[in-house]
């Protein structure tokens, strides 16, 4: 029986059904050979990839391979002073590669630290690069997946001329491992096998439903449709699930880990401020102390914003109100404490845990006349400021600065502490009063910017605290159920 007959159409199914296997297959060989060729074309070159700074120090990575089976190959990172001055203290202090093992002798602390020309890891701990000049430093790494699409990362920092701190990163790939199914004609053999398993029941089905079309009916078309929409829906939201579960668990380990590097230092800083700078004719006013305390927290905000990028909340609005509130703060002591290049001068000259004795210390000792004189400037200006105006809102925007820290780093741990105990509904009416002193103080400005910005303070507060309220409402309300359980 021929397979095709001239003049006529085909309608026999088991033909049907012959005629598409074999447009399959073909399809399938063709495919495996254009993918082939694609990974071919993929090998042939490298791509390094650059940080995007153009001036400083530039970092490139690049890979000996694109594509890899098995086996290790090598990877480059060439850190280029671009700058005017010699750079001091480069380091890779990141590299991560999923997908691939770190081998051989060329990875000290999980980075890689063989020069370009040598086969054994430097002993300097920090790279001196002057200015103009390359350093390329190399290491291995071969595939543990059988198979995919990795990029590689690395974080690189160093310190410039005037012995400033700075990070980039830098990436490599995508780098595609294939193993040994990636061989075409393994991966063609396997199509093959997995088209004539996954048709023969289609092909068997093609023919019984022909044999059986006259009665089937709509009902079964409706009832098929709707489980596959009820399949569909099931896996959506388990794979939503498995999300949120992932990025619950990320969050919250950094949650832990800002609260401990950061927050916390902050908060301890927010309230020596608040309790100790407040009032210039209050008995506890001392010029010098209220200068590091102010200098104190300038510094440890800046090694957040340095060193973690900023806030990360379970609530956004929270992540805006204390960018919203610090940019007010900050802008309030560049105005009004010397300049912004002036008040940064000195706040590197404080280290983030220096203790009061420690820095009063230094201070009498300083054997530098500019920062002596520098330190007694701000302390004037201090005390000049602390009697103006700008500065209560100043202080009180700092206060729901510190408030949403307070709320924000303990709201991870609901399920941790006892539902009714990490925070109180008092607690939302005393961060209220709040918004009300910003909106009596917007008013000594008169229309201005200054007024803008605090009474949009108050009224992200206000939005903000409406939100928590009803996280609140709802752990009091499981706090009382709770107890209401156990008494029964």
């Amino acid at each position: 029986m021929p397979l095709f007959e001239a003049g006529r159409v085909i309608t026999d199914p088991l033909r049907i059904a012959l005629v598409v296997l074999l447009l399959i297959l073909a399809l399938g060989a063709t495919a495996e050979l254009l993918n082939d060729l694609e990974e071919k074309s993929e090998i042939a070159g490298t791509v390094p990839s650059a940080s995007p700074d153009s001036t400083g120090l530039i970092g490139r990575g690049w890979s000996e391979k694109l594509s890899v089976q098995a086996g290790s190959f090598r990877v480059w990172l060439s850190l280029e002073n671009r700058s005017e001055g010699d750079v001091s203290d480069a380091r890779v202090v990141d590299f991560r590669a999923p997908g691939f093992r770190k081998t051989g002798d060329c990875w000290v602390q999980g980075v890689p630290a063989c020069r370009e020309g040598e086969n054994s890891p430097s002993q300097e701990s920090g790279i001196i690069i002057p200015s103009g000049r390359i350093a390329t430093l190399w290491a291995a790494l071969e595939p543990v997946s059988s198979s995919g699409r990795f990029t590689l990362a690395s974080r690189f920092r160093w310190r410039d001329s005037a012995n400033r701190s700075h990070q980039d990163a830098v990436s490599i790939g995508p780098i595609q491992v294939t193993g040994l199914s990636g061989l075409w004609p393994v991966r063609l053999m396997k199509s093959v096998y997995t088209s004539l398993q996954s048709l023969a029941l289609p092909i068997v089905a093609l023919v019984l439903g022909w044999l059986f079309q006259r009665h089937s009916t709509k009902m079964a078309d409706d009832i098929k449709k709707r489980d596959d929409r009820a399949a569909s829906n099931r896996k959506l939201q388990e794979e939503r699930k498995a999300q949120f579960h992932e990025t619950w668990r990320e969050m919250l380990s950094k949650n832990f880990e800002y609260s401990q590097k950061y927050y916390l230092p902050i908060m301890s800083a927010l309230s020596d401020i608040e309790r100790r700078c407040g009032d210039c004719e209050g008995p506890l006013w001392d010029s010098r102390k209220s200068a590091y305390y102010w200098l104190i927290l300038l510094r440890r905000m800046r090694v957040l914003f340095l060193g973690g990028g900023g806030v990360f909340f379970k609530n956004i609005r929270g992540e805006l109100l204390v960018r919203e509130c610090w940019l007010f703060a900050r802008d309030q002591i560049y105005r009004n404490l010397g300049g912004r290049e002036k008040v940064q001068s000195l706040t590197i000259l404080v280290e983030p845990f220096e203790t009061l004795p420690e820095f009063v210390k230094r201070y009498d000792d300083a054997t530098n006349p500019e920062m002596a004189e520098g330190l007694w400037r701000f302390e004037v200006a201090l005390q000049a400021w602390a009697a103006a105006e700008t500065y209560g809102s100043t202080m009180i925007a700092l206060q729901v600065l510190n408030y949403v820290l307070v709320f924000e780093a303990n709201r991870v741990l609901e399920w941790w502490y006892y539902p009714d105990s990490w925070s109180a509904p008092e607690d939302v009416e005393g961060a209220r009063t709040l918004g009300d002193r910003l909106r009596q103080e917007s008013e000594k400005f008169g229309p201005g910017t200054l007024q803008a910005r605090t009474l949009a303070i108050a009224d992200s507060l206000e939005a903000y605290l409406k939100q928590i309220g009803r996280t609140l409402a709802r752990t009091s309300k499981e706090a009382a159920d709770s107890e209401g359980g156990q008494g029964r």
